[in-house]
């Protein structure tokens, strides 16, 4: 199953008989902690579409962040790699952003050393309790801009042979694949000052705090024999790099305890707490006057908002957005599109389902993934 973020309902809301004024004109995604909401607010009406992806936006142009396995095993051994990689949905172009190397190496020297044995084909299954059991996992933590965190975990387990477990984070560069240092991101002088301050680079990934970057800082993990994980140790600010002003707008500009904002012309993009006990936002349009039109509820925590610039904008980023969200949903259990016509002020929900068994592209089929929790 290709790698995507974990399905949820839209968890969509109706809007009041009453509420018969036009919404305001806006088109946006929001990132959610599993799935992006892709809202545009028209003449026609409210459309809000779901899908279980990441999507990045840099320049104008959305990139689709998506991971891969790369199983190497044999019937009585485990060889379970993974690589990243980001799609340009507009050209439809792959670049590779991190690839593991454990699993081949270690796949290749057990082909040595049992000529007897051959790997396993697409459609074998090896043994239920393999001797040796190998995986990496490479997990999306977060995306800003053209840069993407992530962690990499690599477990090796085998009988009558000591356990092996690595773990560390990271930064890489959707554009080019290329590792990212505190220089590259903040600067030399910045980078100087983490350093004099006891901080490593070998292990962090970027952190936002109050619309501004920051470094999460962690503790690597290298062939220890009980899989710990990576281990927060600090978080510092950062002075604030030139690549982050067109990132602000991706982040609410008022905050109180209950609520967030993202003010724009005319308008505001309002997300409060749902209901007592669920981790679900409500979002809403909020015009001038405090008209409100309801567009549904998003799974905590809401991460970003990317706004579609119209004046960038065209019909090849709505054609690839509307194709990487039909792809999208052939991995779901379930996906929503929603019409909310103006001219009622009622919501209409299509439900579409998705089977289980639908046709997987084998190039990028892959385990669940997801970002992590993070406020």
């Amino acid at each position: 199953m290709r790698r995507f973020l974990a399905v949820v309902s839209a968890g969509l809301l109706a809007c009041s008989d009453a509420q018969r004024a036009p919404a305001p004109l806006a088109e946006f995604i929001v990132v959610a902690s599993d799935s992006v909401f892709w809202v545009r607010s028209e003449a026609e009406g409210i459309r809000v579409r779901s899908a279980p992806m990441l999507l990045a936006q840099l320049d104008g142009r959305f990139h689709e962040l998506y991971v891969t396995d790369d199983d190497r095993s044999y019937y009585d051994a485990t060889f379970l790699g993974q690589h990243l990689y980001a799609r340009d949905l507009i050209s439809g172009d792959s670049t590779l952003l991190l690839s593991d190397t454990v699993m081949p190496a270690l796949a290749a020297a057990y082909g040595r050393a049992n000529p007897e044995e051959r790997p396993l084909t697409i459609d074998e299954e090896g043994a239920a309790n393999p001797r040796i059991m190998g995986t990496t996992d490479i997990g999306i933590l977060d995306v800003h801009g053209p840069w993407v965190s992530f962690d990499h975990v690599t477990d090796i387990d085998a009988v009558g042979a000591r356990s092996r477990h690595s773990a560390q984070q990271g930064v890489v560069d959707l554009r080019s694949g290329k590792r990212a240092t505190l220089a590259t991101l903040f600067g030399t002088s910045e980078a100087a000052r983490l350093t004099a301050l006891g901080r490593q680079e070998t292990s962090f990934h970027i952190d936002v705090i109050d619309r501004a970057p920051a470094v999460h800082f962690t503790e690597i993990q290298r062939d220890s024999e009980e899989p710990a994980g990576v281990i927060s140790l600090a978080t510092e600010t950062v002075s604030t790099p030139d690549w982050w002003a067109p990132l602000l707008p991706h982040y609410a500009d008022s905050v109180t305890p209950n609520e967030r904002r993202w003010t724009r012309e005319g308008f505001a993009l309002r997300a409060r707490p749902a209901s007592a006990g669920e981790l679900r936002i409500s979002i809403a349009l909020v015009d001038d006057r405090e008209g409100e039109w309801l567009l549904g509820t998003v799974p905590a925590p809401l991460h970003r908002v990317l706004w579609v610039d119209p004046a960038i904008a065209g019909d090849s980023t709505r054609t690839a957005l509307t194709k990487a969200f039909n792809e999208a949903a052939l991995y779901s259990e379930e996906a929503r599109v929603v019409s909310v016509p103006s001219r009622k002020g009622t919501l209409m929900v299509r439900p579409s389902f998705a089977s289980n068994n639908s046709p997987v592209n084998a190039s990028r089929a892959s385990r669940p993934n997801s970002l992590a929790s993070r406020e």
